[in-house]
């Protein structure tokens, strides 16, 4: 009667054994899976052996940040729709050969700008997604950098200075060229990455600022000269 009671301790202590080795197993499975997640940019948190909570706070820090500067873009962008509608009531001669030259690259960096603060909100799940999302922006910008330099070379409604090449066709270039080293690093240096897409978002604002503006003064200027010109002779005098 002794060898029944025998295995079923030894039975007990098998059945405690396993339990315990069965715990410390999914602890540690639990434990690397985190840090997986945490090298790819996130954080998890496992809450019952099964949920997983994806947190990427450097992100929420720049929140502030991108509501300035989406909600500036996005105003700037209705003033342009404002002041092409005034100019359409007089436009200047040869006005849609250099649109696409001058007029709707200002447009696209706005938008640019308002997009580049949109994608800056979404909750990715990790830094490499968000990344590439911002990569393929800057890869698109850069194109479209370089398809504003063709035309402004091709039109010959206005002949462009120093300060148009550099204000219209180079400084956009670096900005999305920065927007695109900057998507690079953010899976390994995200702290700096942001910083570099920040800067970049920035200054696309005030490159759309500043040609905007630039725009508009020559729009005036080039109306007012030509209503001189068509102003009879004498009005003036008469005027007075």
């Amino acid at each position: 009667m002794v060898w029944p009671f025998g295995w079923v301790a030894v039975y007990t202590r098998f059945r405690d054994f396993s339990e315990t080795l069965r715990v410390k197993s999914r602890r540690r499975c639990q434990a690397g899976f985190s840090r997986i997640l945490k090298q790819l940019g996130s954080e998890g948190t496992p809450s019952n052996g099964a949920e997983v909570r994806f947190v990427m706070p450097e992100f929420d820090e720049w929140e502030s940040f991108y509501v300035i500067v989406g909600a500036a873009a996005g105003a700037l962008i209705g003033l342009q729709f404002v002041v092409m509608t005034l100019v359409a009531e007089r436009p200047p001669l040869r006005a849609a050969e250099a649109g696409t030259a001058f007029a709707t690259p200002t447009i696209v960096h706005f938008s640019a700008a308002l997009l580049l603060s949109a994608l800056l909100r979404v909750p990715w799940h990790t830094s490499i997604m968000a990344g590439a999302v911002l990569g393929a922006v800057a890869v698109g910008g850069i194109g479209y950098g370089l398809f504003v330099a063709h035309q402004m070379g091709k039109q010959t409604a206005y002949k462009p200075d120093f300060e148009d090449w550099v204000c219209f066709a180079l400084l956009p270039i670096i900005a999305y060229g920065l927007l695109l080293l900057s998507a690079i690093a953010i899976p390994f240096h995200m702290r700096e990455g942001l910083f570099g897409v920040g800067a970049a978002t920035l200054l696309l604002l005030f490159i759309g600022i500043h040609n905007a503006w630039d725009s508009v003064a020559y729009l005036v200027y080039a109306n007012t000269q030509r209503d001189v010109g068509q102003q009879p002779r004498g009005a003036s005098e008469n005027e007075k």
